[in-house]
């Protein structure tokens, strides 16, 4: 609910009439903003293998490629991150806490 309101109050603001210092700051938390909401994605991916079976595809990468219309190696890609962020707990937590952003995670995975 958090990063909701966050998202909500970044996007009814037009950068336009932002001052420099705000849109800095926009900036910045709008990639934290990301990876927090990557890693929440990641983390019910993991445990969602049940959701894909329950509709008879091979993998929640599938699942999630057909119904949220992303490309399926980008899903499979994430799937990848995702289990592997089951294994480095600290790593999961950095992305959380928007310490480490998705890009420094695939790597560092």
């Amino acid at each position: 609910a958090v990063i909701e309101a966050e998202l909500k109050s970044l996007a009814e603001v037009n950068p336009i009439f932002m001052s420099t210092e705000e849109k800095a700051e926009a900036l910045k938390r709008s990639v934290a903003l990301e990876s927090q909401l990557t890693e929440l994605r990641l983390r019910v991916m993991a445990s969602s293998q049940d959701v894909a079976e329950a509709q008879g595809f091979h993998s929640v990468a599938t699942w999630l490629a057909h119904h949220a219309h992303v490309r399926r190696a980008d899903a499979a890609t994430d799937l990848r991150l995702a289990v592997a962020l089951e294994e480095l707990p600290v790593l999961a937590a950095g992305l959380r806490e928007a310490r480490v952003n998705v890009a420094q995670a695939r790597v560092i995975a």
